[in-house]
C-alpha cells in the first residue's frame, strides 16, 4: 500500500470521524494506519449510498464495490489497501461483504419491522466494523469477537436515536414497527412527524411516543455496550485504551438525548469538545488504575523444563 493511500486514508478518518479520530491518538502508529485503511473503506461504503446523486447511481456504485471486493473489477487503491489489510491481519472479506449487504438494505426505503430485523441491520453496518477492528488491534482470542461486534451495534443503536430525523428525511424509519406500535404508532408517524418537526408542530402524543421508544433503545444500546465492556481484557493495554475512549464518547451522545427526554427532534445530539476532554481524562485515569491493579499472568512451564 502506497504512502499516499495511507495518507488519504488517515485524512478521510480526521475529517469525518472525530470521536474516533481523537481515540485513535492512544494506538501505536501501526494500529493507526490500519485502522485508518479499515475506516476509509467503510467510509466508501457510506458514502456510495448517502452521497449518490439518485438510486440508480448509489445501486451501481454498491454493484462496482461488490465486484472489487470479489475481484472480478480493477480496484480503487482504498479497496486494494482494504482488501491487503483484511488478508494480513486475518479478518478476511466476509465482514466487508456483510457490510456491503447492509449498505445495500438502505438503497429504497427503509421500513424495519422488528427487533430481529434491527439487530441484523446493526449488526450488518457496524458489528462487522468491530470484527475489523479485532484485526487492527491484533486481538486473536476468538471469545473477544461477539463482544466487538456488541460494541460495534452498541454505536450503531446510538447512530439510529440521534438520527431519526435525518433518516425520515431520506425516506428510511429504523425504529422497528413493533416498538412503534407498543406506542400506538406507525412508521408513517415518524415520517410525517419529520416533515411537521421543521415547523414546529409535531403533535404531543407522536413526540412522546417516539420518544419512549428511543428510550428504550438507548437502554438496548446500553446492554450492547455493556457486553463490549467485557471484551476490553482481550484487548493489549495500550490500543485498550482507544477503544474505552471511542466507547465512552459514543455513548455519550444516548445521555446527551436522555438529557432531552430522548427527543431526537430538538436538533442533532452532539458532545462538545470540553466534555470531550472531561470524559478522555475520566477514562484515561479507569485504563490506567485497572491496568495498574491488573495481575500479571503467571509463566507456565513446561513440566520438563526446570523452574530454576
Amino acid at each position: 500500500t502506497s504512502e499516499t493511500t495511507i495518507r488519504e486514508c488517515q485524512g478521510i478518518l480526521e475529517r469525518h470521524a472525530r470521536s474516533f479520530s481523537a481515540a485513535a491518538v492512544f494506538l501505536s502508529a501501526a494500529m493507526r494506519r490500519d485502522a485508518a485503511v479499515c475506516y476509509a473503506f467503510c467510509r466508501l461504503v457510506d458514502d456510495a449510498v448517502d452521497e449518490a446523486r439518485d438510486a440508480g447511481s448509489a445501486a451501481h456504485e454498491m454493484q462496482r464495490l461488490e465486484e472489487m471486493i470479489e475481484g472480478t473489477t480493477e480496484r480503487t487503491p482504498i479497496v486494494a489497501a482494504y482488501i491487503e489489510l483484511a488478508e494480513r491481519l486475518g479478518f478476511g472479506l466476509d465482514p466487508a461483504r456483510d457490510l456491503l449487504a447492509g449498505a445495500r438494505s438502505d438503497l429504497s426505503q427503509v421500513r424495519v419491522k422488528s427487533d430481529a430485523e434491527f439487530l441484523e441491520y446493526c449488526y450488518r453496518v457496524a458489528g462487522t466494523v468491530g470484527l475489523m477492528m479485532c484485526g487492527v488491534l491484533r486481538v486473536s482470542d476468538k471469545a473477544a469477537r461477539r463482544h466487538a461486534v456488541a460494541l460495534g451495534m452498541a454505536m450503531q443503536m446510538t447512530n439510529i436515536c440521534r438520527d431519526v430525523l435525518e433518516d425520515a428525511e431520506r425516506d428510511r424509519v429504523y425504529l422497528p414497527e413493533a416498538r412503534l406500535a407498543c406506542v400506538g404508532l406507525r412508521h408513517d408517524d415518524v415520517l410525517s412527524a419529520a416533515v411537521t418537526s421543521s415547523i414546529g408542530d409535531v403533535r404531543g402524543a407522536v413526540r412522546a411516543g417516539i420518544a419512549e421508544v428511543v428510550s428504550g433503545i438507548l437502554d438496548w444500546a446500553d446492554e450492547h455496550y455493556e457486553s463490549g465492556a467485557k471484551g476490553f481484557r482481550f484487548i493489549p493495554v495500550r490500543p485498550r485504551l482507544a477503544i474505552m475512549v471511542a466507547g465512552r464518547l459514543y455513548s455519550e451522545i444516548g445521555a446527551v438525548l436522555r438529557a432531552r427526554d430522548c427527543d431526537p427532534f430538538r436538533g442533532r445530539a452532539r458532545v462538545t469538545p470540553l466534555l470531550k476532554l472531561t470524559l478522555t481524562v475520566r477514562t484515561l485515569l479507569t485504563w490506567f488504575i485497572d491496568a495498574l491493579h491488573r495481575p500479571s499472568a503467571r509463566l507456565e512451564l513446561p513440566a520438563r523444563v526446570s523452574p530454576k
